[in-house]
Order: structure tokens, then C-alpha cells, then sequence
């Protein structure tokens, strides 16, 4: 069933040619919606960097726990991901949306990042228990990012191109992440997570702003008479991709 979709939406915007095309490279570079996902992306994968790698410390920082109960205890707040990773996975893909399932997720990592700031000097368990908030808020969010981008990029070569630059700029945020909690910056580590709240405030509005606009033109292309469509299919060229006026973007 999968390759069959595959198939499928290959030959809607590869012209039915599922083979490699320097046409469909240069499609990918000059999208500029490939640049909002690498946006989107960097920003969610820089906080989920910072948080993996500084996880422990920040847990451990002001208390008697040995490295190896910090370690231990830097377990929970992952496993906690997972299920509602599935869960906002499942919805997704039952109602075709993935724009405010991710905002609605992030909600809950900026209150969470908001209250690590507002009860830093509350103790452990408190503490604790914001951070797992946090980590639900963006660890959960990147199952929805990559498949936003891999369900509206078409053209079998142009998404391959566009998820290697999005996933490659995802991997190039620990250049940033290594530094956003510093340890002149203990116990409470205020500076780090006011930079989180940032980078969580900017994709949660940018998730927003890009909704719309895929909304708008998935209408604008439902409104299209037969005529304006065969206009536009022949101004998209012979590899159209997402482009082709009867591709829909899951918004």
C-alpha cells in the first residue's frame, strides 16, 4: 500500500518518470518553502539537542545526585515522548493535518519552558517535573516536521534533495546547541532557556504563518477553471512536482 502511494504521487509530479532529474535539484533549491522547513526543522532539532546533551546536568545542578542517578533520571522525560509522540502521529495522519497538531504540541514546551524560568529556585521535584513538560513539547514535534515537508515536497528526486538539506540543517544545529547552556550560567540556567523560549515562540508562529498559506493556496488551486489549469500545467514544464495544480499540500 505504501509503495503503491508512492507510486503514485511520483507519477503525479514526476510525470510518471520515477528516475533521477537535475531539473527536479534545481526545483529544491529554489523553493522557498524547502527554506521554511529547514527553518522549522534547525529551530525544533536545536532545542532537542540542547535538552538531550545538557539533560543531566540540568537535573543534577543544585543537588546531591551522583552522575550516574543524573543519567538514570534523564531517562523519564524521553520515555515520556514516546507515547504521545504516537498518539500525535496517529491523529495526524487520521484528519490529514499537521500544522496545528505540532503547534498544539509545542504549547506544551513553552509552558514548560516558560515555568522553568518562573520556578527556577522551587527545587528538584518541581523542577523535574517542568523539564519533562518540556521535552514532551519538542521531542514529540519531530515525527510531524519530517513528515509536513515529505507529504508537500513532490517529485521523486526534488524530495529526496529537499529532505537531505532539511535533515542536514536539523544536524547542523548542535554547532548552536552545544552553546546555549553554559556553565557559568548555573544553577538555574535562565540564559538557556530563555533562548529555547525563543527558538519554541519563532517555530510556533512560523508553523502558523505556513499553515495559512498552503491553506490559501490549496484553495486558490480548487478554484481554478479548466482552462487557467492547463495554463498553469503548462507554465510548471514537464516536472511540475508540487507545482502541478492538482498536488494539495497537507497543511
Amino acid at each position: 500500500m505504501l509503495t503503491n502511494h508512492l507510486l503514485q504521487d511520483t507519477c503525479l509530479s514526476s510525470n510518471g518518470e520515477p528516475i533521477f532529474s537535475w531539473q527536479q535539484v534545481r526545483r529544491a533549491f529554489i523553493d522557498w518553502k524547502v527554506y521554511i522547513y529547514m527553518f522549522i526543522y534547525m529551530g525544533n532539532a536545536t532545542i532537542v539537542h540542547s535538552l538531550i546533551i545538557f539533560l543531566p546536568t540540568l537535573i543534577s545542578e543544585g543537588s546531591d545526585l551522583s552522575n550516574a542517578h543524573a543519567q538514570l533520571m534523564s531517562a523519564p522525560p524521553n520515555l515520556m515522548s514516546s507515547p504521545i509522540t504516537l498518539i500525535a502521529a496517529f491523529s495526524a495522519a487520521r484528519f490529514q493535518e499537521r500544522g496545528y497538531h505540532i503547534t498544539g504540541i509545542l504549547s506544551i514546551g513553552i509552558v514548560g519552558c516558560i515555568l522553568l524560568i518562573t520556578l527556577a529556585k522551587y527545587g528538584l521535584t518541581v523542577l523535574y517535573i517542568v523539564t519533562c513538560l518540556t521535552c514532551i513539547g519538542t521531542f514529540s514535534t519531530i515525527p510531524l516536521i519530517m513528515s509536513w515537508f515529505t507529504n508537500n515536497i513532490g517529485g521523486y528526486t526534488k524530495r529526496a534533495v529537499a529532505t537531505g538539506l532539511i535533515v542536514g540543517s536539523g544536524n547542523m544545529s548542535g554547532i548552536v546547541s552545544g552553546h546555549i547552556y553554559r556553565a557559568q550560567d548555573a544553577p538555574y540556567f535562565l540564559r538557556g532557556h530563555f533562548i529555547n523560549l525563543g527558538f519554541m515562540s519563532a517555530i510556533f508562529v512560523a508553523s502558523l504563518v505556513f499553515k495559512y498559506i498552503l491553506f490559501r493556496e490549496n484553495r486558490r488551486r480548487d478554484s481554478l477553471s479548466i482552462r487557467a489549469r492547463e495554463q498553469e500545467l503548462e507554465q510548471c514544464g514537464p516536472e511540475p512536482c508540487d507545482a502541478h495544480p492538482d498536488f494539495r499540500y497537507t497543511t
